[in-house]
């Protein structure tokens, strides 16, 4: 049942019901003429004409709201996946100088990347976690042979059976090799990719060891070119109920941690 927007439509079922109990002293009070409609007749019928107009204002209003929530996405989207693109082949050029036989090897990656991510980047509709994991891991293989062992990453996933946007992972964890390790010293660092199962959400957390930084500062610099951190809050909270946290301190790194309320969540 859709609920009222307006302090004008809380009025709404005041009136109505004064209108029927009006129609009731009407009928009352004039029982011995000869009426050939009743007033509670009358009120009736008032009453459900008004209440299919405002119904049907409210079904215009909901249909308007989720359409212009799926345009968000849809532009969203359409910034994140140039993005993306942009930099694998970044990546390949750059080992095309450096070690040709280490770029053709990349240009497969990506190829197979492509081949087998091309459906879901054309969905919004939420993803099983395993495919946006299989998805960041095609990412870093490319990073790992551009950066060697300057980059580690470790994994500790126990749970898998949910569901999240698609590319919410990948943004994350580029930006903590591009902005966390890349931006230690010495160009080494390390990324933990980790997920929790609760009894009320799931949890998902990427943590390196970069010089850390203000959150606020990552979000709002408009000369960064990776992936603001406040499109991926926004398509979690629009698609799934979610959430995103950003913890950094620096000198120590930054942990983003993801949180996908159970009851929003259809298990894969």
């Amino acid at each position: 049942m859709f609920e009222p927007t307006t302090r004008r439509e809380t009025w709404l079922p005041v009136l109505m019901l004064e209108l029927i109990i009006g129609a009731l002293a009407l009928d009352f009070n004039t029982y011995d003429f000869d009426q050939p409609i009743a007033y509670l007749t009358i009120a009736a019928v008032v009453d459900c004409v008004i209440n299919y107009i405002w119904l049907h204002f409210q079904f215009v209003r909901e249909h308007e709201r989720a359409l212009q929530a799926e345009q968000r996405i849809q532009i969203m989207m359409t910034q994140i996946r140039p993005h993306f693109l942009y930099n694998s082949l970044t990546v390949i050029q750059e080992l095309c100088r450096s070690d040709p036989a280490q770029a053709e090897e990349a240009t497969v990656q990506f190829a197979n990347y492509l081949r087998g991510n091309m459906d879901a980047l054309q969905t919004t509709a939420p993803i099983p976690f395993a495919r946006e994991l299989e998805h960041t891991r095609q990412y870093l293989a490319l990073e790992k042979m551009r950066f060697e062992e300057k980059l580690t990453v470790r994994y500790d996933i126990p749970c898998m059976s949910f569901t999240l946007p698609i590319l919410t992972l990948q943004p994350i964890v580029e930006n903590a090799v591009r902005h966390g390790v890349r931006g230690n010293a010495d160009g080494k660092g390390e990324v933990l990719i980790a997920t929790r199962e609760y009894p009320d959400r799931y949890e998902i957390t990427v943590t390196d060891n970069g010089p850390g930084c203000e959150p606020e500062k990552q979000e709002k610099d408009p000369g960064k070119s990776h992936v603001g951190i406040q499109n991926v809050r926004e398509r979690l909270a629009q698609m799934c109920g979610g959430s995103l946290r950003v913890e950094s301190t620096p000198g120590t790194g930054t942990t983003v941690t993801v949180t996908l309320p159970k009851e929003e969540n259809k298990p894969c």
